[in-house]
């Protein structure tokens, strides 16, 4: 028996689910905008090429933002992960010290939030991942209460991996069709410009370029964290569940820490059919 599907719907549980979630589309945004300062990094090179000065200073101050970004989006991603793994170990009865996880801090976090969008939270924690709305109600889903507390805690694990592991292959094609796309553009808008001018300006593309390999990095390192994860449930070792389930659930930590976020329409567009699929495993 385990009762892994009313504790999630506990207001602490929710509160937690939706805060970490606001987090996350955070990390989102700040992502994108990263992205359109390494676009917009390219913009002016190409319309102000004739001025070294303009483009040095502004080169410089998107150098500076950037930066700032790259900051809020770890700072971001990391309230949000220790959230979702707050989540799991009070619902899979981990033992976890309060001080070293911040659970004070992070209560007090999504209380805050919750606070500041009550609406939106009232709304979320009535709906599912399969209603109109997209809400935090039922997380996990077709958790049976007949099975037992180590079974639960590993299928709700495996849901865990589930997600985003699916739509991994359709970021990072996307990254690299919008990439191929921005070079193009970029050789055609100048086109009329000599080859050693265009060589030059070509400098203004490294933002891009760094970008576009930190994020295949971390995709990368994404993926072999998910593979050591899949193994890990492939050779599970059932007599020894409660040895498993802590060092399964270590490596869906790390993976959570990792700043790989699927654009939220992904999620939207996708959730109604992969929540099916789970309820029918």
């Amino acid at each position: 028996m385990n009762n892994i599907n009313r504790e999630q719907n506990s207001d602490e549980i929710l509160m937690l689910l939706y805060s970490s979630r606001i987090n996350y589309n955070v990390v989102e945004k700040l992502k994108y905008t990263v992205w359109i300062l390494c676009i917009l990094n390219i913009i002016i090179a190409t319309f102000t090429n004739n001025s070294i000065y303009i483009m040095n200073i502004a080169v410089i101050l998107i150098a500076i933002f950037m930066t700032i970004m790259e900051y809020c989006i770890n700072k971001y991603t990391n309230i949000a992960s220790n959230m979702r793994r707050l989540v799991d170990y009070k619902l899979f009865k981990f033992e976890y010290d309060k001080i070293q996880f911040n659970e004070n801090y992070l209560l007090t976090k999504a209380k805050d939030k919750v606070k500041r969008n009550n609406k939106s939270y009232s709304l979320s924690k009535e709906n599912t991942g399969t209603d109109p709305h997209r809400g935090v109600k039922d997380w996990y889903t077709g958790i049976n209460c007949d099975l037992s507390h180590d079974e639960a805690v590993i299928k709700c694990q495996k849901q865990n991996v589930y997600w985003d592991k699916n739509l991994c292959s359709i970021v990072i094609k996307s990254i690299v069709i919008v990439f191929f796309l921005i070079i193009i553009s970029y050789l055609i808008i100048n086109r009329e410009n000599t080859i050693e001018d265009i060589i030059k300006s070509m400098v203004y593309l490294v933002p891009l370029i760094v970008k576009l390999i930190h994020e295949l990095i971390i995709i990368c390192n994404y993926k072999s964290t998910s593979k050591g994860i899949d193994a890990l449930i492939e050779n599970i070792d059932y007599n020894q569940n409660p040895i498993n389930l802590r060092l399964l659930q270590s490596k869906i930590d790390k993976r959570r820490s990792i700043n790989f976020i699927v654009p939220d329409i992904l999620h939207k567009l996708n959730s109604a059919n992969y929540h099916n699929q789970l309820s029918c495993d």
